[in-house]
């Protein structure tokens, strides 16, 4: 008989494979062995989220090939400007910076976050130090988790981790830099033509701002925000599949979601009469749906609350989800609205919080709004499938990386113009009005 450590060890490794192997099309879990507690059960499912990932085990082969193929300038700092907005904007963002300064063969300051407000997410919460500055990285990063992989596989760049590492060392004056200096041909509105041109460029425009001759080291270079700018497609699939993962979601608000996804794995199993089946036609998992209504939601052209539900909903009842998980970024009342029009359609409607226990439910409110939607995050990219809004980035990010873990990435998938889907693969689903959305697409870093 095998003895409770070596007990502990086999069912803390079934967990991890359960998580692990099925979590794209929610993992209908096999029944546990007997003899087990709710709250070791959970205690080992949590371990196992953290210690695992949706799409795999993270490798960073693909991102230190690159680094090792580019000439580093010592003394050449990438200092990129805090982006605001959601994790789907501040994430596409941070990862262009650490991108370009990878390709200029720069050092980097880790960039900032500008907090938005979580009663009205319209206005910018600015950091006490001043206007210009954020919220360090781990608003929504793991930073040992970012310090490792970049240590580890791309050491070549040195790496600040604030502005304040610098102060009183002699500096140059700094240079300005925005994309849209270096006259680049762009395609689908904002994404580079021929990215490869773009490190020849950014050296001719540096050296016209500061004679090579006579530079001073070391100097900032103040970069602009870019967001859909860098076409994944010239990358490695193997690094697109890794890149943006090396910024992983804070710990504390991932080991909430994990409790949020053991609660309905249980809420599923229970419908299910206790079975504990696997995802089949006539039993599956759940949808994840993003919700978006251009309410709260200032200066914004998003698509009303009426007509983003509409398309959702009519999505949602070809499917034979009857369980959905909804991740809104609308008002309470739509929310309200939305889930009692699923239930009509025979769907049940849970949020995260419908899922957590009372602690969880009292750290989750210690959390900004912003930070709450990572937690909506992970349990989406783990979803059967995904349904999401054409104007979020949001859902985009979700999307995409639910694709690459499918192991479609660096090219386009065969997209939809049936009624009103926008884009669709065998994992998710874009809906919502005709428009210019090619570039959140191809330049959105899974």
């Amino acid at each position: 008989m095998l003895d409770s450590s070596r007990a502990s060890t086999s069912l803390k490794l079934v967990l991890s494979l359960l998580v692990f192997g099925c979590s794209l099309y929610y993992f209908g879990f096999l029944e546990l062995s007997a003899g087990i507690g709710d709250e070791d059960e959970k205690s080992l499912f949590v371990d196992s989220f953290l210690e695992s990932e949706a799409d795999g085990d993270f490798d960073g082969e693909p991102i230190a090939s690159l680094c090792s193929a580019k000439n580093w300038t010592e003394g050449m700092v990438f200092n990129c400007d805090a982006p605001s907005g959601g994790i789907g904007v501040v994430r596409n963002v941070h990862l262009n910076c650490i991108r370009f300064a990878i390709e200029a063969g720069a050092e980097l300051i880790i960039p900032e976050i500008v907090r938005r407000d979580s009663t009205d997410i319209g206005k910018i919460v600015t950091d006490p130090k001043g206007p210009q500055r954020g919220a360090a990285a781990d608003y929504f990063y793991d930073m040992g988790h970012l310090s490792w992989a970049l240590s580890a596989f791309c050491p070549q760049m040195k790496v600040y981790w604030s502005i304040d590492e610098l102060f009183g060392t002699p500096m140059a004056s700094p240079i300005p830099y925005r994309l849209d200096d270096l006259g680049l041909s762009r395609v689908d509105r904002t994404v580079i033509a021929q990215p490869e041109s773009w490190a020849l460029k950014f050296s001719e425009y540096l050296d016209g701002k500061s004679n090579p001759r006579t530079r001073l080291y070391p100097f900032l270079v103040n970069v602009a925000p870019t967001q859909y700018v860098w076409p994944t497609s010239y990358d490695s699939p193997a690094f697109v599949r890794n890149f943006g993962r090396i910024l992983r979601f804070r710990k504390d608000v991932r080991e909430v979601a994990a409790s949020a996804l053991f609660s309905l794995r249980k809420r599923l199993d229970e419908s299910r009469g206790g079975r504990g089946e696997e995802d089949t036609d006539s039993t599956p998992g759940f949808v994840g749906v993003h919700l978006l209504g251009q309410e709260g939601f200032a200066d914004t052209n998003f698509a009303p609350y009426e007509e983003t539900a509409a398309h959702i909903l009519r999505y949602m009842v070809q499917l034979k989800y009857s369980w959905a998980y909804l991740a809104p970024s609308a008002t309470a009342e739509h929310v309200t609205s939305f889930t009692e029009r699923a239930l009509g359609a025979n769907i049940t409607v849970i949020t995260k919080s419908d899922l957590l226990d009372q602690s969880k439910l009292g750290y989750l409110s210690g959390l900004t709004w912003d930070q709450q939607t990572l937690i909506d995050h992970e349990l989406l990219v783990r979803a059967g499938r995904m349904v999401g809004v054409s104007d979020s980035s949001f859902a985009w990010d979700i999307a995409m990386r639910r694709a690459a873990a499918g192991g479609r990435v660096g090219s386009q998938a065969a997209s939809s113009q049936d009624g009103q889907v926008r884009w669709q693969d065998a994992r998710s689903t874009i809906v919502g009005q005709p428009g210019d959305y090619e570039n959140m697409e191809t330049a959105t870093w899974p």
